[in-house]
C-alpha cells in the first residue's frame, strides 16, 4: 500500500499486513511528521452480470448426396480467434518521492611512508649487517661454542684463519 506524509507529500511503499485495522503510528524519514495511518477500507466488489450470449445457431441439415468433409463444421481450435482483450503490459514504476540521502563520510587515506618507517627499515639493515660481521669476526669462538656452524662456515669458504 502507498502512504503519503500530510506535512511534506514523500511517498512510501509500506506491506498492507504492517498496518493493522485500527491504524498505526509512522514517522516520515524525510521530515520527521508522525501520523496515524489508516489501512484502506476494500472497495465494494463490483459484480455486473453480463448478458448470456445468444445461442449459436444449429448446423444447416447435411444433404444427402454431400461428402462426409462437408458435413462436419471446423473444430473449435481451428476457428479464428475472436478479438480479446489487449494484452497486459508491464506495470510501470510508480512515481515514487525519495527523501535525499546524507553525503557518504569522508574516505580516510592510507597514511604515507614516513620518517618512522624509513628509520624502522635502515635499522634493520643495520642490525643484519652488524649480526653478519659479528659473525665473521667471531667465527672461531662461534665453532668452537657451537661445533655443527664449522660446516655452515666450510660452505661459505670461511674456515679458521
Amino acid at each position: 500500500m502507498r502512504l503519503h506524509c500530510p506535512n511534506c507529500e514523500a511517498g512510501y511503499e509500506v506491506a498492507a499486513h504492517l498496518i493493522e485495522a485500527d491504524g498505526r503510528l509512522v514517522r516520515c524519514s524525510a521530515c520527521g511528521h508522525v501520523w496515524r495511518a489508516e489501512r484502506p477500507q476494500p472497495a465494494p466488489a463490483a459484480t455486473t452480470v453480463a448478458d448470456p450470449a445468444p445461442p449459436a445457431p444449429p448446423p444447416p441439415p447435411a444433404a444427402e448426396g454431400t461428402a462426409p468433409a462437408e458435413r462436419f463444421s471446423t473444430p473449435a481450435f481451428m476457428a479464428p480467434r475472436k478479438a480479446g482483450p489487449a494484452p497486459l503490459t508491464p506495470a510501470q514504476p510508480a512515481d515514487i518521492a525519495i527523501p535525499p540521502r546524507d553525503p557518504p563520510p569522508e574516505v580516510m587515506e592510507a597514511p604515507r611512508a614516513g620518517a618512522a618507517v624509513w628509520t624502522g627499515w635502515v635499522a634493520t639493515v643495520i642490525v643484519l649487517v652488524a649480526g653478519a660481521t659479528a659473525a665473521v669476526h667471531y667465527r672461531t669462538d662461534i665453532m668452537a661454542i657451537w661445533p655443527p656452524s664449522q660446516w655452515v662456515y666450510a660452505a661459505l669458504g670461511l674456515n679458521t684463519p
